[in-house]
């Protein structure tokens, strides 16, 4: 999802689509690079970037049962 790296607020580029002019840095050395987050204007900017890189992401795969439950339960 995104961290903080030597005082750089930075996102998964899925949430660069919501920025105005997304900025892409390397968080590290051979780092992929990702969304340098430079909007910090307030909470709702980052809060309405939060809930967009969220709604970027895949669906949940579903979890399947552990063989020892299911013969726990017979």
């Amino acid at each position: 999802m995104g961290g903080v790296y030597d005082n750089r607020l930075m996102r998964r580029a899925a949430a660069a689509a919501f920025m105005p002019e997304p900025v892409f840095a390397s968080p590290y050395p051979g780092a992929k690079p990702m969304l340098l987050v430079t909007c910090m204007d307030g909470r709702e900017a980052l809060a309405a970037l939060a809930r967009a890189a969220r709604d970027a992401l895949p669906p949940p795969k579903p979890k399947g049962r552990s063989p020892q439950r299911a013969t726990e339960k017979e």
